[in-house]
């Protein structure tokens, strides 16, 4: 399994449900063509694991896959915070803001995380504005996925936390975000895709985003081997996990994409590499803001300025 799922190629979770991007209506999904893709492929984990699902004629039973879903994006969030990813993405966010209100940007901020899952960063930011963090910012978390957006507001609800999860496109809301956010997302993205993402971030309301995503490569792919082994339980969750890190975007190409896309933001890659080059991160974080902050943004991160890459 793990070696089938060390190369490029799709996800278990992207053939078994998939929405309407305008509506949100769910699609029905065939079963025969989602493992036809796996067939052809000769990975026989994910299509033993698409077989075990219940189907109805013909279709893939929306309960079971949801539950299915769902099982993976608990593994996911048991990673994110073994891993600590709320901190990063607040060490990050932090400096960011303070910078915007040093240059000017007073009123309320609106930070989107896109396809939140089960809201775990935005449920971390909104226990650290419980302490007194991130005051007067506004944290929402949008996805497709009604199943995934129903937990994430009980979560949030049994935490007292004060963040909202909407089902609704990110570039789309009748309040425009300030920042954008977002952890595992653009990997999911083709190039053309990609590159259309990003020209939907140059929205006048735009102030900045942050990506965290795979930094493609072997350390990384054989990083995540081992750690899929000996940490994750579902199989859906080993195969997902690793077929993830395979399919990142590398950093010239998301700096391309980005770089051509966002004509009113600078964008750089932040933490490449592990202490000192050569050795790489497995995760690598694309951010973009606009010009005029770059400089307080820089001197806010302090020591962590260094992780920086060059600015485009």
């Amino acid at each position: 399994m793990f070696f089938d799922s060390a190369r490029p190629g799709k996800e278990i979770s992207d053939l078994v449900i998939d929405f309407d991007p305008l509506s949100f209506e769910r699609k029905p999904i065939k079963k025969a063509e989602a493992l036809d893709y796996f067939k052809q492929r000769g990975e026989r984990t994910p299509y033993d694991i698409i077989n075990a699902i219940d189907e109805v004629d013909g279709i893939l039973d929306s309960r079971a896959v949801d539950k299915l879903i769902l099982l993976n994006h608990t593994e996911l969030q048991r990673l994110s915070e073994e891993h600590c990813h709320g901190q990063r993405v607040l060490e990050l966010l932090e400096p960011l803001i303070k910078s915007l209100r040093q240059n000017g940007h007073l009123e309320r901020l609106r930070v989107v995380d896109i396809g939140c899952g089960l809201g775990y960063v935005m449920r971390f930011l909104g226990h650290c504005q419980k302490k007194g963090a991130l005051k007067d910012v506004e944290l929402i978390g949008v996805d497709y996925n009604q199943t995934l957006v129903n937990e994430a507001k009980k979560l949030a609800a049994a935490e007292d936390l004060d963040c909202r999860f909407l089902i609704d496109n990110a570039f789309r809301l009748k309040e425009p975000a300030h920042i954008f956010i977002s952890t595992g997302f653009l990997h999911h993205l083709d190039r053309e895709s990609l590159r259309t993402c990003f020209t939907l971030h140059e929205g006048p309301q735009t102030k900045a985003f942050i990506h965290f995503d795979f930094q493609p490569g072997l350390f990384s792919i054989v990083g995540s081997l081992l750690f899929h082994m000996a940490r994750f339980r579902e199989r859906i969750a080993r195969f997902d996990g690793v077929r993830s890190a395979a399919r990142g975007h590398s950093a010239a190409h998301l700096i391309q994409a980005s770089q051509n896309s966002v004509n009113d933001l600078k964008v750089t890659l932040y933490g490449r590499y592990f202490i000192c080059k050569p050795i790489p991160r497995a995760f690598h974080t694309l951010v973009g803001l606009k010009n005029s902050v770059r400089a307080s943004f820089e001197e806010n991160l302090d020591s962590r300025n260094q992780r920086i890459d060059q600015w485009y």
